[in-house]
């Protein structure tokens, strides 16, 4: 077989294949066969059907052979014997050689040997020839080499093959392939993106090479693309099979036409049009089965939802050749397991496949404006990887104006497409009616909830089951046991909701907007099953006492805040009814002492009631069976729990950080199904009951018990026991006695002075924290036996050494002995910790490093930051073939091992504030791995020659490094961030302009009075840091960044590059008192068009900010709601006068912000907004030497802010940093004149 390069074979072809035969041999059987067969299976093919030829060939035959991809000849007994087809010959050789055409020799029933030797009938006929054509000897000549050449080729020999029928099979294969690999599919301009993963991906199921008869499903939601990736299967193996069968829309074929007319129609496509008849049940008559049973078939049925589509159309027993393959499209999992099916579950399209989908069909072209990459972004976003979303929403898009994107996009925030919701309906009206209860449920209140909760807050008869439906169908999925669903087919649920009639009567309700009306005008009913209401997008609303009365089938309940912490639902007169159907109470921020619990305890699930006000939760009377969630954390005023024998189903109770509360009662030993309890930060709470009588208590949590004494008795199916914070005194020897133990926490426990050896009985435990007890001076000896452990924190403790056996952990993948000032040695074996990945010794009194460390094969950080007394690091540092990151920043290095270098992986290098380290090695540049290099502030004066090896160099910091000499920087492609901050340079370094690959520099704190014109070529430069660049007088003209900082550049007088910068989102000027007024003007005037963090000298709100004070900082405004995006920008101003500031003594940083004031005056909005750059300050005065305005701007959801008028107060705040924490204090006297203005 001629090959030929596929690329280089002209697409405009006409013919897929051109067949040269000798027609009185094989046109009327073997011919015909092969043709129809090409033809089958889409094969372009030419057949000259000129019975009466001449002896020259037709110049239009000629074109022909040109005009095709593939010249198949048929070498027969009399093919020799014609001219005709020896030109033929001729002319297809010539077309191989100076067109690159394919040819296909196939020897039927002649020996390749007698065509390429031109011996037997072949000989004879040419010697016919000769006496023939005497006076065109060479044209015989011609002939003879042509058939020796194309003799010679490799082909089909039908001698090698049983019979005809095998022997097509094998040519059309051929062919098939062939012409697919010359004329490859483009999955983009095709529409079909991502299809070439997926599909590999499938055809491994498939197993084509293997003689069995195999069922393969494809499997997934509705829209997800299953029939698109079976016919782009299909097409692609097609050739492979005697008989090919695309049913689509069986479902629907079945519905219509009944199993008869569904058999009907599979059949006709099979075995063509004359079996198109068969009728009657079981209708496979014998002659069929016998054909099908010896046949190899690709069968493919889309969309198939029942069983009986398939039983009753094809039969239970369908019998098929080998190496038949069926493949069925369903949403219903269950289905194909049932018929025996490989399943392949269909992958959404990851964010780049989407994006360009959606690009496919929105602009037949790639986007051109930054306003529609946006907009598809938000397109691309809403339809989450869902291929049918991307079209339909492409396509709708197509043509049109920026403004009816967004109008066409707002839209959908609260209902779907409906061409997109009518297909994934589908899925819902296939369901049961308990299912499509169950769907709806998870749809409106437990999307992303564990299911093992779902299951039980809905603890119906068929819940459980239901679930694994839903999971069949694609509906929902679990991953990581928690419940989720596609954000389409949870719209498409509320959907189907808001269509229930009038807004009284719908079952469930979420809108925060909705159910404000509901309550307002008190049209609660009997309908109504479910309320998530998020309080953060209401204004204030106050409930009656009976406002749940009506409602008496309700069963979930929710008010939560979505953000920050708004509690809005108020009831000022209490509350007097709960329903009894009611199983979740969940109330953020509950409002009363009490709650008004009648028989609706008896059915209730969780109460969760986070921050609430009550006092106590229940009296002693009540019986709460099913009750297996509490969470009352943050309750401040809960002073005790009642009688807990009542509830003895709970699993889970949460009381942390509820402060008043003094005691456990004695009665949670009831609670034997108890799992997880909670009471982290309960600060009053002495004592503790014993919990042994828990047999399935798994976590417990008492960090920040600051008044617990004792160790708690715990049963042995603890799992996690955190004591953090606590001032236990003594483990006890029992601890050795919880094989379940996995996690234990007993950080900053000051008052433990001792580990009991039993402790390391422990062979479940995983994770151990003793960080910050610092008066525990020694560790068990036999810790080694700890054969679980994962993580060793022992940081911040008084230990001076660690045992020997800590080398026998053979799992060990942490170890922490950060802050250890006592501990000097590790041990020599250290190195035995064959898993160790980390190990962190900063700040700790380490002298050195035992050489056995360079042993840990799999160490990937090793960080001895700030080790004082650490001077230098093994010499065979180079065999820790992991090391990604080495921090040995600190004042006690002095050299580096040269091994340093052979760390291949080595990506992040910090020796910054070394500042006795004077020299890098010199092959340093063998670092090829290497990411970050920090040499900031170290004793450094030179890098090595070799530092422009490192390729994969992203960031440079060399800050602080007086008198540095900065090398060429050539070959560092990949830079893009290089810190030169306070390196005393005189001039600015030329050849930092020839980083094309740099985004950020920092260069403030030096001494050069210009920036060279070259820095414009800096194309992608984004951030540019030149503060404290006391002697700089101009900007040359820049590139396009974002952020520029020129804080504290004195003298910096001209700027009018800046007037050319519209891509600046960031610029601080502060203290640049000597700026020319006309760029001050500039800059405040056009703000407006950026979204901005300015601070510039000046002493007024610019213009165009539309409310101002001009004598104060409080700002008062009427608010209305922007009608179109959800989003909204505000920006904020404030002028700050030094003058009028007086700061709080000691050193810290000082930023402006404002809060807001609600119509009352006296609450907030419980919100603050920074501008977010700090001014640092000293204890005698601000840096700021004048007045400075600064502006800055925010999106936020319009929602949240429900009042008709505004208040904001404007405010500067210092914070001072303190040893153990930070000390905030604001002022509102340094502001003088305040702005606030809306987009």
């Amino acid at each position: 077989m001629a090959a030929a390069s596929s690329s280089t074979i002209p697409q405009q072809k006409k013919y897929d294949v051109f067949i040269s035969f000798r027609g009185a041999d094989v046109r009327h059987n073997f011919l015909s066969h092969l043709n129809k067969a090409l033809l089958d299976n889409l094969v372009n093919t030419f057949v000259d059907e000129n019975l009466d030829r001449g002896e020259e060939i037709s110049s239009s035959l000629l074109k022909t052979i040109e005009e095709s991809c593939i010249s198949i000849v048929i070498f027969s007994e009399n093919y020799a014997s014609s001219p005709w087809c020896l030109d033929e010959l001729i002319k297809i050789i010539e077309c191989s050689k100076t067109m690159e055409q394919m040819v296909l020799p196939v020897f039927y029933h002649v020996d390749p040997t007698i065509v390429q030797e031109v011996t037997g009938s072949f000989g004879d006929s040419l010697a016919k020839h000769k006496e023939e054509f005497k006076d065109s000897l060479h044209k015989v000549e011609s002939w003879s080499q042509a058939l020796k050449e194309t003799g010679g080729m490799s082909g089909f020999v039908s001698h090698d093959i049983k019979n005809d029928s095998e022997l097509i099979a094998k040519i059309v294969s051929w062919i098939s392939e062939k012409v697919d690999l010359m004329f490859p599919s483009d999955p983009i301009n095709d529409g079909l993106v991502g299809i070439d993963s997926r599909v590999k991906d499938f055809e491994s199921l498939l197993g084509l090479e293997m003689a069995d008869v195999r069922y393969v499903g494809i499997w997934g939601m509705a829209g997800i693309g299953k029939t698109t990736l079976a016919r782009e299967v299909f097409n692609r193996i097609f050739y492979q099979f005697t008989i090919k069968c695309f049913v689509e829309d069986v479902r629907d074929n079945f519905h219509k036409c009944g199993p008869d007319g569904l058999r009907r129609l599979i059949l006709s496509q099979a075995l063509g049009r004359e079996n198109s008849n068969v009728g009657m049940p079981i209708m496979l008559l014998s002659s069929i089965r016998r054909r099908l049973c010896r046949e190899k078939i690709l069968l493919v049925l889309d969309d198939v939802s029942d069983v009986r589509e398939i039983e009753l159309s094809i039969g239970k027993c369908a019998v098929f050749g080998p190496g038949s393959r069926i493949i069925i499209t369903s949403r219903d999992q269950q289905l194909l397991k049932y018929m025996g099916a490989e399943i392949y579950k269909v992958k959404k399209l990851n964010d780049d496949e989407a994006s360009q989908l959606f690009c496919f069909h929105a602009f037949r072209r790639d986007i051109s404006t930054e306003e529609y990459m946006k907009l598809s972004k938000r397109a691309v976003e809403y339809a989450q990887g869902i291929p049918l979303a991307l079209e339909v929403l492409g396509s709708n898009l197509y043509g049109r104006s920026v403004g009816e994107w967004e109008d066409e996009l707002e839209k959908l925030k609260g209902t779907s497409d409906p061409k997109i919701h009518g297909i994934l309906k589908l899925s819902y009206d296939g369901l049961s009616k308990d299912d499509k209860e169950i769907f709806l449920d998870i749809a409106c209140f437990f999307k992303g909830q564990d299911r093992d909760y779902v299951e039980k807050m809905l603890d119906s008869p068929g819940s459980k089951i239901g679930i694994s439906r839903l999971l069949d169908k694609s509906i929902i999925s679990v991953i990581d046991n928690r419940v989720h669903m596609h954000d389409l087919l949870q719209q498409m649920g509320k959907d189907i909701i808001c269509q229930e009639k009038q807004l009284g009567q719908r079952s469930r309700l979420w809108d925060p907007k909705d159910i404000y009306y509901l309550f307002t005008r008190a049209e609660g009913t009997e309908a109504i099953k479910g309320i998530l209401l998020d309080m953060s997008k209401i204004k204030d609303l106050e409930l009656t006492p009976n406002a749940f009365e009506k409602m008496y089938n309700l069963k979930f309940l929710k008010f939560y805040c979505s953000i920050l912490h708004w509690n809005r639902v108020k009831l000022p007169e209490g509350l007097n009814f709960l329903p009894d159907e009611l199983r979740l109470l969940h109330w953020y921020e509950y409002p009363l002492e009490s709650v008004p619990w009648s028989s609706c305890a008896e059915n209730l699930v969780e109460i969760g009631m986070v921050r609430s006000k009550l006092k106590q939760l229940w009296n002693g009377d009540q019986h709460l069976g099913n009750l297996k969630y509490v969470d009352l954390s943050y309750s401040k005023d809960l002073m005790s729990i009642p009688d807990l024998s009542t509830i003895p189903n709970l699993e889970v109770l949460r009381l942390s950080f509820c402060k008043s509360l003094i005691e456990i009662p004695l009665s949670i030993k009831y609670l034997s199904k108890l799992k997880q309890l909670y009471l982290r930060h309960c600060q009053s709470l002495c004592n503790l009951p014993s919990f042994l009588h828990l047999k399935n208590l798994e976590i417990l949590s008492i960090s920040g018990c600051s008044k617990i004494r004792v160790f708690p008795e715990v049963p042995c199916a603890i799992r996690d026991l955190d004591l953090e914070g606590t001032i236990v005194e003594r483990v006890p020897l029992s601890i050795g006695y919880l094989p379940c133990l996995s996690n234990l926490a007993l950080s900053s426990c000051t008052r433990l002075t001792s580990l009991p050896d039993s402790i390391c009985n422990l062979k479940s435990l995983r994770h151990f924290s003793i960080y910050d007890s610092v008066n525990l001076l020694e560790l068990p000896e036999n810790l080694g036996n700890l054969e679980s452990l994962r993580k060793l924190s022992v940081g911040k403790s008084g230990i001076k050494e660690l045992p020997d056996s800590i080398c026998n952990l053979k799992k060990l993948i942490f170890l922490s002995i950060e802050k250890c000032v006592n501990l000097h040695y590790l041990p020599e074996n250290l190195g035995n910790l064959e898993s160790l990945e980390r190990l962190l010794a900063n700040d700790s009194g380490i002298k050195e490093l035992p050489e056995s460390i360079c042993n840990l094969k799999k160490l990937t950080c090793l960080s001895t930051a700030r080790c004082e007394n650490l001077q230098s690091l093994p010499e065979n540092l180079g065999h820790l073939e992991s090391l990604d990151e080495l921090r040995a920043f600190g004042p006690g290095l002095k050299r580096l091992p040269h091994g340093i270098c052979n760390v291949k992986e080595l990506r992040f290098f910090n020796v910054g504030g070394c500042i006795n380290l004077n020299e890098l090695p010199e092959c340093l540049g063998n670092l090829e791995s290497l990411e970050l290099l920090v040499v900031s502030h170290s004793g450094i004066k030179k890098l090595p020659s070799s530092v422009n090896q490192l390729s994969n160099l992203r960031s440079l910091h060399l800050g602080g490094c007086k008198g540095l000499m900065i090398p060429a920087l050539t070959g560092l492609s990949h830079l893009f961030e290089v810190v030169l901050e306070f390196c005393g340079l005189l001039e600015f370094p030329n050849n930092i302009c020839n980083l094309v690959s740099l985004r950020t520099l920092y260069i403030g704190g030096n001494d050069f009075e210009s920036i060279p014109d070259t820095i414009k070529h800096l194309s992608n430069l984004i951030k540019l840091d030149l503060s404290h660049c006391k002697r700089l007088k101009y900007l040359p003209e820049l590139p396009s960044l974002s952020m520029l900082y020129a804080r504290n550049c004195t003298v910096l007088k001209s700027a009018s590059s800046l007037f050319q910068l519209r891509s600046i989102k960031h610029l601080d000027f502060r203290d640049c008192l000597n700026l020319e007024d006309k760029i001050v003007d500039h800059l405040l005037a056009s703000s407006w068009q950026r979204e901005l963090l300015f601070c510039i000298p000046g002493r007024e709100v610019p213009k165009w900010i539309k409310y101002q004070n001009n004598s104060g900082s409080r700002l008062s405004f009427p608010f209305s709601q922007p009608k179109r995006a959800e989003f909204t920008r505000f920006i904020y101003c404030a002028v700050f006068d030094p003058k009028v500031y007086h700061p709080f003594p000691g050193r810290g940083s000082l930023q402006i912000g404002f809060e807001g004031i609600n119509e009352s005056g006296h609450g907030q909005y419980h919100f603050c907004n920074y501008w977010k750059n700090h001014i640092r300050i000293s204890s005698h005065a601000s840096y700021l030497r004048s007045e400075h305005v600064f502006l800055w701007s925010s999106y936020a959801r319009h929602s949240h802010f429900r009042e008709k008028n505004m208040t904001l107060q404007f405010f500067s705040e210092e914070i001072i940093s303190r040893v153990d924490s930070n000390k905030r204090r604001r002022s509102y006297s340094g502001i003088i004149k305040c702005g606030f203005h809306l987009e």
